[in-house]
């Protein structure tokens, strides 16, 4: 097989196991990534029942980019009897939390890690997405600086994620949540409503230690 041979913009079908021509392992790759070569997209790869569909096609090495899902907690009450770090999930919150994972888990790109808010109102969140996107409970991480943080203390924690993932959620509050969004794709969102998703694309960006205010594209904004 040779880059000749190849049309484009017309797609291809190879079994999982094979290997591009010694480029690329695709045996080895997430079911959804994109590749990029000096800035430019050259590589969607999709699973099909086993096989590898390859939208495009370059002879020349393949970066990863990297997919951050900035999610807000899903619904909750006030109540002067409990501590705000302890305030559980309410009705509608039960409710937009599963609806909220299932529209994730059709999306083009699932996330392979979640970390979270030790807050009960994030966690309990994350809890419930993890259950519609196969990502078992116990793997999720816990970061005590996620709550009541701002945009800086977040950011510390984005660079900190490991490269073995290229796609991240991250459950958290309000206004850091909705601040970071902003933040890291030059955007304006007002607000970032209770259990609203903003995937943030990095496509120059292959490790999360170079991910900084700007650097990213708000792909996909959706909430309940």
């Amino acid at each position: 097989m040779n880059e000749a041979t190849l049309h484009p913009f017309l797609p291809f079908v190879l079994p999982r196991n094979a290997a591009l021509s010694g480029i690329l392992q695709v045996s080895s790759m997430p079911l959804t990534e994109y590749g990029r070569k000096k800035g430019k997209t050259c590589a969607k790869i999709t699973d099909n029942e086993g096989m590898i569909i390859v939208r495009k096609w370059v002879r020349n090495e393949v970066v990863m980019a990297k997919h951050l899902f900035v999610i807000r907690h899903a619904k909750s009450d006030w109540s002067f009897d409990v501590s705000d770090f302890d305030r559980p999930l309410n009705a509608r919150g039960f409710k937009n939390a599963p609806q909220m994972a299932i529209r994730l888990g059709s999306h083009t790109v699932q996330p392979q890690q979640l970390v979270s808010s030790p807050a009960k109102r994030a966690i309990t969140t994350a809890q419930i997405f993890a259950e519609h996107l196969a990502v078992p409970v116990s793997d999720i991480q816990t970061d005590n600086r996620i709550y009541e943080a701002l945009p800086d203390t977040l950011l510390q924690v984005i660079n900190e994620l490991s490269d073995d993932y290229s796609s991240v959620a991250l459950f958290g509050h309000n206004p850091g949540i909705t601040l970071l969004a902003n933040y890291l794709a030059n955007d304006d969102i007002y607000n970032v409503p209770t259990c609203g998703i903003v995937h943030i694309r990095f496509d120059d960006i292959d490790d999360w230690a170079s991910v900084s205010g700007g650097t990213g594209i708000n792909a996909w904004f959706v909430y309940p």
